[in-house]
């Protein structure tokens, strides 16, 4: 018995998990390096198999030469680059480096963001945030086989909460801009600037940030150069909304119900799930009205997201396990959180029969499933539960231990 409490006690501690977040991050690297080249797609040609990675680091290359970003680079790697302008300049150190240390680099970015992200959490205690990395550890670790960014976007959103609660605007709104400007749909996390005191401060910083972010290309740029950079930016936006449905409630309602409803419809029902529950602001004082705001948006940002593909969802993995430790946990939340682990977290995995993966999970969407049924429990909860009015509003003053 003293064993299994020393080692729950050892697993939670912040070491460990560091420890075991830049051993898969090293692992995850050496594999991919260690793989040889593969094809995308019958007939193409043969690119690495960090082929995001690739993507990432050439657009910077091809902005200083003066080229589309958004155009093909068949004989550089496969899949177009579909980021900000912005995010090319941001990724320019990774330019400079081998294959091998940029992307080990690029890896342990995704990996310590979320690690930190979690750590800087006020009003939990150690069990809850090392209950919500060894779980995410999984799904972080298939978004990092795909050289992602995802890891990097739940921790900027995170840290961006994080830093409203302790009453650091400017910090806040300068991790969500940075989340925004690598995926758009982070859009939805500047909605938690609603729960803080600190609100027109908020976005007076957002509107500094982000005209300095945007502006980023005409450092290297003529201006006119930047126009057309983020003019064809917002074309591949748009080439991608009418080509995919993703693993989303769009892809849910295409597979499950042959129900092909107007994305822009889907969406505004999303934004009102978003929005509606902030209707109540007697709860805003509540921490675990801003634990649960903090889910919502995670997992929204995901299920929303018309180009959601597996490695995407640990941003909502996160936000589903944010919700099962904070909610009163009956036969439901047990389900819902077993369906999550095999469904969406195991699902991609070795571990997981390739027969039920190819058949089942993948035709219809059922990765998406869990969470989409927690985004509806957690939206029933966040406007029908009874919350605090008096609790204290003091969580400036606590700091990550």
């Amino acid at each position: 018995m003293m064993f299994f409490q020393q080692l729950v006690l050892r697993a939670i501690r912040a070491k460990v998990i560091l420890a075991v977040f830049i051993a898969a991050a090293s692992v995850v690297t050496i594999q991919a390096l260690s793989i040889g080249p593969r094809t995308y797609h019958p007939g193409s040609a043969e690119y690495t198999v960090y082929n995001n990675y690739v993507i990432f680091k050439l657009s910077f290359k091809h902005l200083l030469e003066h080229k589309d970003l958004y155009q093909d680079f068949p004989s550089e790697h496969w899949d177009r680059f579909k980021y900000t302008p912005s995010f090319s300049v941001l990724f320019a150190p990774f330019t400079l480096l081998p294959d091998g240390v940029g992307l080990l680099l690029w890896n342990l970015v995704n990996a310590l963001a979320l690690f930190w992200a979690i750590r800087t959490l006020p009003r939990w205690n150690e069990r809850e945030k090392a209950f919500i990395l060894w779980f995410a550890l999984i799904e972080l670790v298939t978004s990092m086989q795909n050289s992602q960014s995802n890891g990097l976007i739940v921790g900027l959103i995170v840290a961006g909460t994080s830093a409203m609660g302790r009453g650091r605007p400017a910090l806040a709104s300068l991790l969500l801009v940075l989340a925004v400007f690598i995926k758009p749909f982070a859009l939805a996390g500047l909605v938690v600037f609603l729960l803080y005191p600190c609100f027109w401060r908020s976005v007076v910083w957002t509107v500094f940030w982000g005209l300095l972010v945007l502006m980023l290309p005409s450092l290297l740029l003529p201006f006119p150069e930047v126009v057309d950079q983020y003019a064809g930016w917002l074309h591949q936006l748009g080439s991608d909304h009418d080509a995919s449905v993703g693993y989303s409630v769009m892809g849910w309602l295409a597979s499950w119900f042959q129900w092909y409803p107007p994305k822009v419809a889907v969406l505004l029902v999303g934004l009102v799930m978003l929005l509606l529950p902030y209707a109540r602001t007697s709860a805003y004082s509540d921490p675990l009205f801003r634990r649960l705001q903090l889910a919502q948006i995670l997992l929204w940002v995901v299920i929303f997201n018309h180009m959601a593909e597996s490695p995407t969802f640990i941003i909502a993995v996160t936000g589903a396990l944010i919700w099962y430790i904070s909610v009163p946990r009956g036969w439901l939340e047990h389900v819902l959180f077993a369906l999550l682990l095999l469904l969406t977290v195991l699902s991609p995995t070795d571990l997981f029969p390739r027969s039920l993966l190819n058949d089942w999970v993948k035709p219809y969407a059922l990765k998406a499933v869990p969470c989409i049924a927690i985004a509806a429990c957690l939206f029933g909860t966040l406007m029908f539960r009874s919350f605090d009015r008096g609790a204290a509003d003091d969580e400036s003053t606590l700091l990550p231990t």
